[in-house]
């Protein structure tokens, strides 16, 4: 009888270990494609790098009225084509690690909660290309005016350097992107640890106060330039409170009619 026993448990654990094969080998392979594709498109960059350099600095260009970059070795052109290239290829190949982690997880996931991943999903690239669009087009020229301006009295010649355009170029977009795409980790957050919203927006005005300190602290001393960052942080912390708000109330209905239906 035992050895009956063990023979069954050993049927039993091989389709165990044959599903886990397939399920490491469809997680390879997808890991596969997408380094492939991160290896072509990072190709292309370089090889149009001086396209997506002028596409990143025309707006520079018309700001400034200069028409030219300024290099002191080899080996700054060559790390800014990487960083660039690099950034490039990250925006490009996103799209395809999205739909790939997608693909690979609706299996598993039940119907609300693919429903939640999917629509996440578009929120999150509505989200990424906004921010693209307003630091590129909205934040960068108003930061190279505003440290740029002049009253028209100076006689030096402004001489901008690729590398150190390039590097905060790339670190204001990437701290846009994320800035963007916190409503989406706060909705995660909430689904999975369920935040304290009612604390949170009991203290709205306490949290409007802080972010008035904040913006006074990191901004240079213009009201104007404070206000405004103040206002952009105001607006992100009630965008992160709407779509939580929006999340609760549609978690609590679906949690009431799969309540209702067992009733």
């Amino acid at each position: 009888m035992l050895m009956f026993d063990h023979i069954s448990t050993q049927h039993a654990q091989k389709p165990m270990f044959s599903y886990m094969n397939l399920y490491i080998q469809e997680a390879f392979w997808k890991g596969m494609y997408v380094l492939l594709s991160m290896f072509l498109c990072f190709c292309v960059c370089l090889h149009f790098f001086d396209v997506f350099l002028f596409h990143h600095a025309y707006l520079f260009f018309t700001t400034t009225q200069t028409e030219t970059f300024m290099t002191l070795d080899v080996t700054e052109a060559f790390s800014t084509m990487l960083v660039l290239c690099i950034y490039v290829t990250c925006v490009c190949v996103f799209p395809l690690c999205v739909y790939t982690f997608l693909t690979f997880v609706n299996p598993s996931c039940f119907r609300l909660e693919a429903w939640v991943l999917f629509h996440l999903s578009l929120l999150s690239a509505v989200l990424f290309i906004a921010s693209y669009q307003l630091a590129l087009y909205v934040i960068c020229p108003c930061v190279w005016h505003f440290f740029l301006a002049t009253d028209g009295t100076q006689t030096w010649q402004y001489a901008p350097r690729l590398a150190p355009y390039v590097f905060l170029l790339v670190r204001v977009l990437c701290t846009v992107h994320i800035i963007c795409q916190l409503p989406c980790i706060a909705c995660l957050l909430h689904i999975f640890w369920q935040l304290p919203i009612q604390s949170l927006i009991r203290s709205r005005k306490m949290l409007h106060v802080l972010l008035l300190l904040v913006s006074a602290f990191v901004c240079p001393p213009d009201v104007f330039t404070q206000g405004l960052c103040w206002f952009c942080l105001v607006c992100m912390l009630e965008s992160i409170l709407f779509f939580v708000c929006i999340t609760h109330a549609y978690s609590m209905s679906v949690r009431n009619m799969f309540q209702s239906q067992g009733g």
